[in-house]
């Protein structure tokens, strides 16, 4: 069954200047979102807040949230007064993605790096906090007590008759998954082919029934590699990013039974993104085969590309981040003129 579709880029290639023009431009060629990621490394370390505030007074349609918040750096309660300010300044268009955080933007700065059942207790106490100060105020204050994080008639004065969605960030474990179609409104998830993404989509929305939710009303995202450099050379040079993406990210390899590399056997969340990570990636990049990197890469001509979109659609995606091989303002709109406007997003 066909599903709506809205299609997204992400700003994380940019610094801070440059994301927000980009992300104004974005809204004017007609996206309907702009995420921000919230590192403090592996890539520009741009804040994401301020990033959207400032694209938030610029725009007036554009969607605005962040892929994805960690639990660990900051408080729930200040993630959610922080995500409640910029939707009342962006007029009801802020969501929040919230994961359980990865090491590079722990350890090198001191902070505890916990087990995974840890953080994951973190992420499913942090959700329900941020859900309940959402729908707090000094006449409804809230209270909850959790193993990591408690409130004590606890409130939020920042009324709003657009409660923002949240978004957990997961990239495969089951737990997680399941976390998701417990407490979320949707699943973010990085790094799918169509066919591993509506599997894993299955697990959230039993999830959620089991949970005595509505399913249906999960709002599934999937973010998709593409390039705009239709052709041999260019397709090639995507080819060869596309590797070192699968590389860093680890649990798509494992999960078609592509046995990974020495050295690089953690998963994204426990990389810590070093000079060395950076060389043994360089070093094993060719491991990678060429048939599985393409089905992870969207490009060859715009064709390929919509045929990629309309399979993640087919999948049951609702929300689609287009993430650039090659960012920058030409890459954005050589999309929007060729690919956005042939792509059908009504139900």
């Amino acid at each position: 069954m066909a599903t709506n579709m809205k299609i997204g880029t992400e700003l994380d290639a940019y610094p801070s200047d440059e994301a927000v023009r980009m992300g104004v431009l974005a809204e004017k060629i007609g996206f309907d979102s702009v995420w921000a990621n919230d590192h403090l490394i592996d890539g520009p370390s741009i804040d994401p807040w301020t990033t959207l505030a400032a694209i938030a007074v610029q725009t007036n349609r554009v969607f605005l949230c962040s892929t994805v918040t960690d639990t660990q750096r900051v408080h729930p309660a200040k993630t959610a007064q922080i995500v409640l300010t910029l939707n009342r300044i962006a007029k009801g268009r802020a969501g929040l993605g919230i994961g359980a955080g990865e090491a590079m933007n722990i350890v090198p700065f001191g902070i505890p790096w916990d087990s995974p059942a840890v953080r994951r207790q973190k992420l499913a106490e942090a959700v329900q906090i941020i859900k309940l100060l959402w729908g707090s105020s000094r006449e409804s204050s809230v209270n909850f007590l959790g193993k990591q994080f408690s409130l004590k008639n606890a409130w939020l004065d920042q009324p709003t008759d657009q409660i923002p969605p949240l978004y957990v960030g997961s990239l495969g474990a089951k737990k997680t998954l399941e976390l998701v179609g417990t407490f979320g409104d949707g699943w973010d998830s990085f790094l799918n082919t169509p066919e591993s993404f509506k599997e894993r989509f299955g697990i959230v929305q039993d999830s959620a029934r089991k949970a005595g939710r509505d399913a249906s009303k999960l709002e599934p995202i999937a973010e998709i590699l593409t390039s705009v450099v239709w052709d041999e050379a260019g397709y090639r040079a995507a080819l060869d990013k596309t590797k070192l993406v699968l590389l860093v990210e680890g649990m798509m390899l494992k999960y078609l039974g592509v046995k990974l590399p020495p050295g690089l056997e953690r998963t994204y969340q426990n990389m810590l993104m070093t000079n060395e990570d950076g060389e043994l990636l360089m070093k094993y990049r060719d491991s990678v085969p060429d048939e599985i990197a393409k089905k992870f890469l969207a490009g060859g001509s715009p064709e390929k590309i919509l045929e990629r979109i309309q399979e993640f659609r087919d999948a049951g995606v609702r929300h689609l981040l287009i993430q650039f091989n090659e960012p920058g303002e030409a890459s954005l709109r050589k999309f929007a003129d060729k690919v956005l406007t042939r792509v059908d997003r009504s139900e």
